[in-house]
């Protein structure tokens, strides 16, 4: 009888350990290019790539960044959203998409288009194809010691 309760613990220990993020919804493995935020076209870099388990890796106009999708789908929210700190000329455009990111709080995949939408109704349209091997490979690491961004930051932002 202790065997089995043992057993049936773990089992249920395994259950809750289940990915139910925005991953395991048709959106891990793929990368996702972001066409537009809010039906105006976003004409710079901008991807996100996101892997079991809820970790996404991205890069900005300027910038590699990456953090954790933590919430259930189709809820989205990132944390310990992490950077680099490199400057560029479009330096400004990368904080209005980290800011714009930062809000979103659900998402929906169809098909090859990931949607990201936040409360208000402003959304980002991403799309995807196959990735090739040496685009995902191509990423800056993200370096320690930078600082995070953080969601309050995103809210002030008007749009």
């Amino acid at each position: 009888m202790t065997r089995f309760l043992i057993a049936l613990f773990c089992l249920s220990l395994s259950a809750c350990a289940r990915d139910e993020t925005l991953s395991a919804h048709g959106a891990a493995g793929q990368l996702w290019t972001l066409t537009e935020i809010n039906g105006t076209p976003f004409d710079a870099p901008a991807s996100l790539f996101l892997e079991p388990g809820g970790a996404l890796q991205g890069v900005g106009p300027c910038n590699s960044f990456q953090g954790e999708v933590t919430s259930p789908y189709p809820w989205f929210n990132i944390d310990g959203l992490r950077r680099s700190n490199l400057e560029c000329d479009t330096h400004e455009l990368e904080h209005y998409f980290l800011q714009v990111l930062l809000r979103m709080t659900e998402s929906e995949v169809l098909d090859k288009t990931l949607i990201l939408r936040d409360s208000t109704g402003v959304n980002m349209v991403f799309t995807t194809a196959e990735p090739e091997p040496q685009e995902i490979a191509d990423v800056p690491p993200v370096q320690a010691g930078y600082p995070d961004l953080e969601p309050s930051d995103a809210q002030e932002n008007t749009l």
